[in-house]
């Protein structure tokens, strides 16, 4: 918490934050002894993200150029060179992308150790770049050793992750640590009594950027026979959509030919959301899923996505018929165990989800 100590000065240099790392960001910057500065990029034109909702004196310091240029954006090392004396930690991704900035980076805290300041450079991160066999995966290893010693300190997203790292000798024990990659949850607090949703119509509720690898053609698809399903049995459903990207106008036009289907926009206040989620049955993300999974269960809903290896780190708080489910990827199976799911109403699944999502508070 704040105290009258000198506090820790934190540069944080990404050329993509998402709103959920910005909140919590701007949650540490006000409760704990830390003046944190964000130098980013302008993230991914069109990919639907939206702007934070923030609240403290959080310093934002945005670069106009897209992410995969961000790494070797001029103004970008200027202010590097400017600045990076007035912290005690500065933060630079670990990504292939961004190699020539953490090199930079690490020259100037050399220098500056000279002139006898300490400074740190740390990253939170995955435990690898995804290449598990044959070259790429030789390479892989070599570029990951490269890039750790630059690394005062490595923090992984999950101690499964921390602990591979350190089992594959990619990283240094002493370098490593992990933190759950969790949320803010104070306005979900404030906005959101915990409570189960109502029999009387079947909600699956989409929240996440309307791109490609979130499945949204999928999830169109899967809602259409959850749908004819659902009304044969003689239940309404409804399928909420909270996002933005390149999908948008394919769910306005699914929309306008059914209409049980409601198009939310880009949303990222609690206080509208928890109004959405209220009588939510289901949240149901087919493709990539992340921080969506540790949001579902901060309200008490059961988190469903299909299985594969893309999820983020976050897919192993989800445990599979207990807080959520893994689905298996056949269509027809996937749909009878959804339709299953949502006609049972097991309050057992959204005390489990919920728990999980107290577990994962970052007060907790």
């Amino acid at each position: 918490m704040k105290s009258n100590s000198k506090p820790i000065k934190i540069l944080i240099v990404s050329g993509n934050l998402n709103h959920y790392k910005i909140k919590m960001l701007d949650y540490f910057n006000e409760n704990y002894n830390v003046n944190i500065t964000i130098l980013c990029g302008a993230g991914r034109i069109g990919q639907g993200d939206l702007d934070p909702d923030i609240s403290s004196e959080l310093y934002l310091k945005k670069i106009n150029t897209l992410k995969k240029y961000f790494g070797f954006h001029p103004k970008v090392f200027f202010i590097l060179l400017k600045q990076l004396s007035n912290y005690d930690w500065i933060q630079i991704p670990r990504e292939k992308k961004n190699l020539l900035l953490l090199i930079v980076s690490y020259i100037l805290v050399k220098v500056e150790k000279l002139k006898g300041r300490r400074i740190r450079i740390f990253t939170i991160t995955h435990p690898d770049f995804g290449y598990k066999v044959g070259l790429l995966r030789i390479i892989n290893i070599f570029f990951l050793k490269t890039f750790n010693r630059f690394y005062n300190k490595i923090l992984f997203y999950t101690e499964n992750s921390m602990n591979y790292a350190i089992k594959n000798q990619l990283v240094k024990d002493c370098k490593a640590s992990y933190v759950n990659n969790t949320l803010y949850t104070k306005d979900i607090d404030r906005y959101y009594k915990f409570s189960y949703p109502s029999n009387n119509k079947k909600i699956i509720l989409f929240i996440g950027r309307l791109i490609h690898t979130k499945r949204v053609d999928l999830l169109l698809k899967y809602y259409e026979k959850i749908n004819i399903n659902l009304s044969d049995k003689g239940y309404k459903s409804e399928l909420r959509i909270i996002g933005e990207g390149p999908f948008f106008d394919k769910i306005n036009q699914a929309a306008k030919k059914d209409t049980s289907i409601k198009v939310l926009g880009g949303i990222v206040q609690e206080r509208v959301i928890s109004k959405h989620m209220k009588d939510v049955s289901l949240v149901f993300i087919p493709g990539d899923s992340g921080l969506s999974i540790n949001h579902a269960f901060c309200y008490g809903k059961p988190y469903a996505t299909i299985k594969s290896k893309n999820h983020g780190p976050e897919i192993n708080y989800l445990k599979n018929g207990i807080n959520g489910f893994l689905l298996s990827g056949d269509f027809n199976s996937d749909v009878s165990k959804i339709c299953s799911v949502l006609i049972s109403n097991n309050k057992e699944i959204f005390d489990n989800a919920y728990e999980t999502g107290k577990s994962l508070s970052v007060d907790t």
